[in-house]
């Protein structure tokens, strides 16, 4: 199963690569190096330039390179400057999210995690992977479970169990 990190050549896509790669996981990054950089990218990984909303783009990566999971970091998270320029982030963030979520779909992408605030973890991946969904997974642990592969602290632990739990009950309940 081949994984794909949008936002891979930044600092917290990175660091997800090389958990992914030091995993075994086969990892192709989709970067815009918009506020990356493409030595920032293992040279494990396979590297594609683009914008992950170009649907065109998105859909030929999917298809080439037989992707199974993405991670998305490709999210804009600056403060200030999603104030003094609020149409590039929703742009970035709602816009282009939305057509790599409609590429994954038509693309039988089944395994999807966002990461709305930089802050996701491996661990997402494999409860969202054992319940055969497809997530959205927002803000709920550290990052510093995905750089240091560390057990994360109990209260976003409990978080995450909590989470998993609830959508395994939503997603039972919702099959009868």
């Amino acid at each position: 199963m081949n994984m794909q990190t949008t936002g891979g050549a930044g600092y917290i896509g990175s660091h997800a690569v090389l958990a992914l790669l030091d995993s075994g996981w086969p990892v192709v990054v989709l970067d815009n190096l918009s506020t990356g950089f493409c030595d920032a990218v293992d040279p494990r990984a396979a590297f594609v330039e683009g914008d992950a909303g170009d649907i065109a783009l998105a859909r030929d990566t999917l298809a080439r390179h037989k992707i199974a999971a993405i991670m998305h970091f490709a999210g804009s998270i600056i403060v200030p400057e999603s104030v003094a320029d609020p149409l590039k982030y929703y742009r970035n963030n709602t816009a282009n999210s939305r057509s790599l979520i409609e590429s994954a779909v038509k693309g039988g992408v089944r395994h999807f995690i966002f990461s709305s605030t930089a802050a996701t973890t491996l661990t997402l991946l494999h409860a969202l992977v054992a319940l055969g969904l497809v997530g959205l997974v927002a803000g709920l642990l550290t990052v510093a479970s995905v750089l240091e592969q560390r057990r994360p602290a109990a209260a976003p632990e409990r978080a995450a169990r909590d989470t998993t739990r609830r959508a395994r009950r939503e997603h039972l309940a919702g099959a009868h």
